[in-house]
């Protein structure tokens, strides 16, 4: 009789050590900060395109290089003078983790191509 209890109580051990806690739970979408331009030269006034390509992000914070800063997911911005600017996309998730990324885009001059014109 003791070895049935024995017996029992590892069989009941093991049953209960290997059961799996598969239970449908929050899982965590990791954090990554990336957008893409539809243009990487546009001229002055014109549509970026800007796709945001993030994961796991629930702030958004846009700095298009020339003191404009927005916070929506896409924002509807333009640039109104030529000019090379670095664009950066800093993302944040609901743990207070952080991911920057910046990438660079051509605004070209609608008039007189960006060139000045002298007189002789």
């Amino acid at each position: 009789m003791k070895k049935f209890g024995f017996l029992l109580l590892t069989c009941m051990l093991f049953i209960s050590c290997s059961e799996n806690n598969d239970e449908p739970g929050e899982q965590i979408t990791p954090l990554v900060a990336d957008f893409s331009f539809e243009f990487e030269t546009i001229d002055e006034n014109s549509f970026m395109g800007i796709e945001n390509k993030s994961e796991g992000a629930t702030l958004y914070t846009w700095d298009f290089g020339n003191g404009n800063v927005y916070t929506d997911e896409i924002p509807d911005f333009r640039f109104l003078t030529h000019g090379i600017y670095d664009v950066s996309l800093t993302v944040e998730n609901d743990l207070g983790e952080t991911q920057s990324i910046t990438k660079s885009i051509n605004v070209l001059c609608v008039f007189g191509g960006g060139i000045e014109h002298s007189e002789f």
